[in-house]
């Protein structure tokens, strides 16, 4: 079986194929095809082979060429239903289907189900009619008893927009781009970057929980803190630059707190029929999960868990869709530390100058190939580290790519 991995990137989800798979069963079709990822698979890469910029149509239109039996999605086609649906119409879809894409990612079917299940969440407008929805700061069922998140990591990842209580983000949103403060009275637009939700904005620990479903129930796999807007890796803002996988609560309160945020996923999984390996974003406050959207399918996060974890994603990934899920307790792993990535942005327009074997030798993965040009704002590359505690896993991050800055100059 000739397997497909197609998205923005697909590095990650490469890696974790091939520890499974033999390099003939894997085929890559994404934007970058990056020096490491045309290393270790065959790649196709909008960037370099078709000359063409990102879109879930062009991923399409150049798969046609390819010859492939199953396919398997990343970032972001979980946006684009109609496009899963034509890959699905040529090949064996082992992801989420069209029909849960359409409903999970709606704003008009996705907050209502929260509402009703009973799942905090921040107040939302949505629709042609702003319409608000969520619990605010009310006291909401499920949270622990004396918890609250935990110490902030140095430099804080809480996100202080200036003056403002609601944010406008886009409804098909992804990375934390086009993410703007805004006030309540504003109404969602409509423009070239499509519909808009306004949403509360909640000061708290921007988190993540990685699962494996299988359409009835679920399994949690690894909970991370976010990096969002981090200055020490170029990014600002609200846009996404990592993750710290590990704790992300209180001593004592884990095992309840765990047991909260399998609640929430399995009546996710139920109403969706979600399948396979899911992210879920929350923003943590008082010991609250205030949920903020799904992303149904493989996210960035994921190979921090193949990194710290025995468990192989993408062989239990294709596991679940036979009804399979691991057995696998997340609180007999989260001892052994924290496992960190950042992405590293351009702060200027630079020119790749170095030998990138060096580079993946040194644990470094994306690498761009030698005389690539990137423009300021674009990813460079993404590091990893580890730590016996987050503030020092999140310090060797900082100190690596402060190393590799310096080498870019």
């Amino acid at each position: 079986m000739k397997i497909l991995l197609t998205g923005i990137s697909t590095r990650a989800l490469a890696e974790s194929a091939l520890k499974t798979f033999s390099y003939a069963e894997i085929l890559t079709l994404d934007y970058f095809g990056d020096y490491d990822q045309q290393r270790q698979c065959e790649n196709y890469s909008l960037k370099r082979t078709f000359q063409r910029v990102f879109t879930p149509q062009g991923l399409l239109k150049a798969s046609q060429i390819l010859h492939f039996d199953s396919v398997i999605y990343t970032a972001n086609l979980e946006n684009y239903p109609s496009v899963v649906r034509k890959f699905q119409d040529r090949s064996l879809l082992l992801g989420n289907s069209p029909e849960t894409l359409s409903r999970v990612r709606s704003p008009e079917i996705f907050f209502p189900f929260l509402e009703d299940a009973g799942i905090p969440y921040p107040k939302t407008f949505y629709g042609p009619v702003p319409k608000l929805r969520g619990r605010g700061s009310q006291p909401v069922p499920g949270q622990v008893e004396g918890m609250e998140a935990p110490d902030p990591l140095p430099s804080s990842s809480k996100i202080r927009p200036s003056r403002a209580t609601f944010l406008q983000k886009p409804v098909l949103s992804g990375g934390g781009f086009h993410i703007s403060p805004t006030t309540p009275t504003s109404r969602p637009v409509a423009g070239k970057k499509g519909r808009w939700i306004i949403q509360e904005y909640i000061e708290g620990l921007p988190c993540s929980a990685l699962f494996l479903a299988n359409g009835q129930e679920s399994v949690l796999i690894g909970l991370t803190e976010q990096l969002i807007g981090r200055k020490e890796f170029g990014s600002s803002a609200f846009r996404y630059c990592g993750n710290i996988l590990g704790k992300i609560w209180k001593e004592g309160t884990g095992g309840e707190f765990i047991n909260r945020l399998a609640e929430i996923t399995n009546a996710l999984t139920r109403e969706f029929h979600l399948k396979g390996v899911n992210g879920m974003d929350f923003i943590l406050k008082d010991g609250i999960p205030y949920l903020l959207e799904v992303n149904p399918r493989y996210t960035a996060a994921m190979e921090l868990v193949e990194r710290a974890y025995p468990l192989n994603v993408v062989e239990a990934h294709i596991k679940s869709f036979e009804g399979s899920l691991p057995l696998f307790n997340l609180l007999d792993h989260v001892e052994k530390g924290y496992w960190g990535k950042a992405i590293l942005f351009a702060e200027k327009n630079l020119k790749i100058p170095l030998l990138q074997k060096d580079w993946f030798e040194r644990g470094i993965r994306d690498i761009p190939f030698k005389g690539e040009r990137i423009s300021r704002g674009n990813p460079i590359c993404t590091l990893f580290a580890y730590g016996t505690s987050k503030e020092v896993c999140y310090q060797e991050l900082v100190n690596k790519a402060g190393v590799l800055k310096a080498e870019l100059g």
